[in-house]
């Protein structure tokens, strides 16, 4: 039986990464603020990643953007973040939007290997 009280758990470490990565620590906001201000639960997708046996991602989209996308710092550089988006481009193949901050290593796999474009603002 998968355990989903794992994501605020995923978000908040992977999150303290990745503002830490882009010196924005002071944005930072737990799962419980930021899942309930972005409406995470009204996304009609919301996918997790297991490896070995372990919910190690998760992703949340529609139709037209992939707003969440963490991976378990744990985790990290095993291609885990890449198969979701992978694997939401497949259910929602109009997806034109994947936000992420620029100073991530995820940009560059948003840009590089899925060709989508970086636009800073």
């Amino acid at each position: 039986m998968m355990r989903f009280h794992i994501l605020p758990t995923i978000h908040d470490q992977a999150r303290k990464v990745e503002l830490s990565s882009a010196n924005l620590n002071d944005a930072y906001l737990p799962f419980s603020v930021a899942s309930e201000r972005e409406a995470f639960f009204s996304y009609p997708h919301i996918d997790v990643a297991v490896y070995e046996g372990e919910i190690s991602g998760f992703c949340a989209y529609d139709e037209n953007e992939m707003s969440w996308l963490y991976v378990s710092p744990k985790r990290f550089r095993l291609g885990i973040g890449k198969a979701l988006v992978h694997h939401a481009l497949l259910n929602e193949p109009n997806i034109k939007n994947i936000e992420v901050l620029v100073a991530t290593k995820l940009l560059s796999i948003c840009t590089d290997l899925l060709a989508f474009r970086s636009l800073e603002f």
